[in-house]
């Protein structure tokens, strides 16, 4: 694990633990779920939006990157103009199969998806641009771990960074989610969007993947299960290796052209 990653690693969970663990003991000596206080949900979304944070310091701080090279960066549009359908894809693997399989239940029109997209790519989609435009990025360059590797790994440690919204009174995860089957659905959300920026390069992408999946599961309560949880991440894994096998057919022909 090469410096900048570990720096990365630093202040991301440095701030994100200073952030939610203060609020989960705040949250609970007041006894009352941080919603109900305005500054604790500025903490909260303070320690969303720490992988973006921890980014951008690594970059400009360690690694000299100006505005104009970081904007560059995050706005990068995906590689193939097929890649936008790749998004549909993902949300459906992640959210319509499962909810076909299993159920749910309907909270509002679908039509509020629309509405709840900007405000799930400040909570949530932003985390791309660590998880995935820093730290996978880094590894694409280093070009020393596998697909499978990265997705696994980068999985494990963002579940670890969700640790502490277990102890926040009145997160989704606190009120809703065991630990082993949030693990399982952050695991196969690393294996889509690990396989989705490997072949697009695209944080944007990325981070309005991640926003909608966010969107659309707040209209949609699947019955969390650990049969859903399992067969959620079963079609991730599947999804991961269909693209890998897409992409290893495209760049085939062009090394044997070469």
């Amino acid at each position: 694990m090469n410096s900048s990653i570990k720096r990365y690693l630093l202040w991301c969970f440095g701030i994100t633990y200073l952030a939610w663990g203060g609020l989960a003991i705040c949250s609970r000596l007041l006894d009352a779920p941080f919603s109900n206080y305005t500054w604790m949900y500025i903490v909260y979304v303070v320690g969303v939006l720490s992988p973006a944070i921890a980014a951008v310091i690594v970059w400009v701080k360690k690694e000299g990157k100006g505005a104009r090279q970081v904007s560059r960066q995050l706005f990068r549009l995906p590689k193939h103009r097929s890649d936008w359908l790749l998004l549909f894809v993902v949300v459906a693997t992640f959210q319509a199969l499962p909810y076909l399989f299993f159920g749910s239940h309907m909270t509002t029109s679908f039509l509020n998806v629309f509405l709840y997209i900007p405000i799930f790519v400040i909570i949530g989609g932003l985390e791309e641009v660590g998880w995935r435009g820093f730290w996978l990025e880094h590894i694409l360059v280093d070009n020393k771990w596998s697909k499978f590797k990265a997705a696994l790994v980068i999985g494990l440690v963002w579940q670890l960074w969700h640790l502490p919204l277990f102890g926040i009174l009145g997160t989704y995860q606190q009120q809703y989610m065991s630990l082993g089957i949030h693990t399982l659905w952050t695991l196969a959300l690393s294996f889509v969007l690990t396989a989705l920026y490997f072949r697009s390069r695209s944080i944007l992408l990325c981070i309005l993947t991640h926003a909608s999946i966010n969107a659309v599961g707040e209209i949609f309560i699947l019955q969390m299960s650990w049969a859903e949880a399992i067969t959620k991440l079963t079609l991730c894994i599947l999804f991961f290796f269909v693209m890998a096998y897409v992409d290893q057919r495209q760049t085939v022909p062009k090394a044997q052209a070469s």
